[in-house]
């Protein structure tokens, strides 16, 4: 079986292709972290400083229009903030049928509402 296909990608079946949700290379660089490094200088002594620079840097960009700064800063800070809301333990929200009853009820009272008084 040849190592590689026609486009340089590795052939179907490689024993050294990446199989699915596998990670090479999972502790970064020889184990470096921009995003541990910068952690550790913000919770140093000298932080406070480069916390008010980063804040004025990032009025800067927004006002420049560049909302994706602020997101890549709180996710290297903070961690990345999760992209749906899950449950307790972690799987999807569920409701029983009392919460259902409920929440039809709000939704309907809620479509009864006039947005235009004046009609």
């Amino acid at each position: 079986m040849p190592d590689r296909d026609p486009k340089g990608k590795f052939a179907k079946g490689n024993k050294w292709a990446i199989q699915n949700g596998e990670v090479r290379n999972p502790g970064g660089i020889n184990g470096a972290s921009i995003h541990r490094r910068l952690k550790e200088i913000l919770e140093g002594e000298e932080g406070a400083k480069y916390e008010d620079g980063i804040a004025r840097a990032g009025i800067k960009h927004a006002v420049e229009g560049n909302a994706r700064f602020w997101q890549m800063v709180v996710e290297i800070i903070d961690g990345k903030i999760p992209d749906r809301i899950a449950g307790h333990d972690g799987g999807a929200i569920t409701f029983d049928d009392a919460a259902k009853e409920r929440i039809r009820k709000m939704v309907e009272s809620a479509d009864r509402i006039d947005d235009d008084p004046d009609d």
